[in-house]
């Protein structure tokens, strides 16, 4: 009985650590350029992301801890369909949406853990108004190497534009690129409405507006209108506020954490073999009672 009983207690402690981590809860929230998916889990959990031409799949690893999660309301009008596929290891979820743009995710730590993805649209197709928006939500974000990205972006494909010069020197700023910043805050036209802030940013940086280098004249043109960033009440202010770059993750998890992977089973499998024929020996030997 006693040797059943010690058997019995080191099988419930393995299955005790073998235990997968869960999904517990999937939320949406809208705003001016898109839709933020928050998916919790009851502990630090692996995730994918990849993009399609009108699907994001996002893979984490963690399975499902109720069903009814797959009917949860999305509430989005450029999400039009939302699919599971399931395995021992790991919940995909499929989001099929309309004039989708890119995708970007980053955990939050915390309890519960939290996996945070924006499905980013464009809507009647890219432009100059929502590249720039998308700029400076990823900057608000401090997620600074993909708001780098769409700067790049927006300097290629519209060279006549110089307004958004004052918001790529921001986030020159934030990376520490001093230099560079001052460049970008000096071809900020007079014409541009973000002008004056990019005088007041080369002020700070001991640049004086007469030095500073004229901008060249260019064709009048109308000015898009780059629309207010705004969220849905749905998204708690916590996941809204700026998130420090040291814990935002900016590209997707390609390998799955070793501790949710089949290695990890078979070494505590082996362990467990080990434990027990070495606890069976000593009972056999009359060692341990």
């Amino acid at each position: 009985m006693k040797k059943i009983t010690v058997i019995t207690l080191l099988l419930v402690l393995m299955v005790s650590l073998c235990a997968q981590t869960k999904l517990t809860n999937i939320r949406f929230g809208n705003y001016t350029y898109g839709t933020r998916v928050v998916f919790e889990t009851d502990g630090k959990a692996d995730y994918q992301i990849s993009d399609g031409d009108s699907e994001v799949k996002v893979l984490i690893y963690a399975s499902l801890a109720d069903e009814t999660l797959k009917n949860v309301s999305v509430g989005a009008k450029n999400i039009v369909g939302m699919k599971f596929s399931e395995t021992d290891d790991y919940t995909q979820i499929t989001f099929q949406a309309k004039s989708l743009y890119r995708s970007i995710g980053f955990p939050l730590s915390g309890k519960p853990y939290k996996i945070v993805v924006d499905i980013l649209f464009a809507t009647g197709g890219y432009n100059y108004a929502t590249g720039l928006g998308v700029a400076r939500y990823l900057y608000d974000l401090s997620v600074t190497g993909a708001a780098e990205a769409e700067f790049e972006k927006l300097e290629e494909m519209y060279p006549n534009e110089t307004g958004f010069y004052y918001y790529y020197g921001l986030n020159k700023l934030r990376l520490k690129e001093t230099k560079k910043a001052e460049k970008f805050f000096l071809k900020v036209s007079e014409k541009d409405a973000e002008y004056s802030k990019a005088t007041a940013e080369l002020k700070k940086l001991g640049v004086q507006p007469s030095v500073a280098e004229k901008p060249k004249e260019k064709v009048v043109k109308t000015e898009p209108v780059v629309e207010p960033i705004t969220t849905s009440e749905e998204v708690i202010e916590e996941e809204m506020e700026t998130i420090v770059p040291s814990v935002v993750d900016t590209t997707s998890t390609n390998n799955a954490n070793f501790f949710r992977s089949p290695f990890w089973y078979l070494t505590l499998a082996l362990l467990a073999i080990i434990v027990l024929s070495t606890i069976y020996f000593l009972i056999q030997r009359g060692k341990l009672k």
